[in-house]
């Protein structure tokens, strides 16, 4: 996982966990761009504080998503839903009608796949 790529991502699933000072400064780090200095001087705080508080809270979000997987199965539940919608176009465009046995065989073992994440 590509740590600052998906810092919002980590954010929006575990951001709640994290105390409100460090989910800040991870916004303000990531999404606002500012630097350390920025986000110092904004907060009144030292940029030794920043620095802190974003390792640590990035630790978190890492630790959370380690333990908790959320933000995985959330993806893996998007890829299937999208191979699902996928597979009901081509379904759609053939121009066959009723699907296959087959094709609802696969997709209700898509469907199954999503329940068990």
């Amino acid at each position: 996982m590509n740590r600052i790529l998906d810092v919002p991502i980590l954010l929006e699933f575990y951001g709640g966990l994290l105390t409100e000072r460090q989910a800040d400064i991870i916004s303000l780090y990531c999404d606002e761009d500012y630097s350390l200095s920025e986000i110092a001087e904004n907060l009144q705080i030292s940029r030794q504080a920043v620095h802190d508080s974003l390792r640590n809270g990035l630790a978190a979000l890492q630790e959370y998503e380690e333990k908790m997987g959320l933000v995985k199965n959330y993806g893996l539940k998007r890829e299937i839903g999208n191979e699902l919608i996928e597979m009901l176009i081509a379904q759609e465009t053939t121009g066959q009608g009723q699907p296959d046995a087959e094709t609802i065989r696969a997709a209700i073992d898509k469907i199954n796949s999503l329940v068990e994440l």
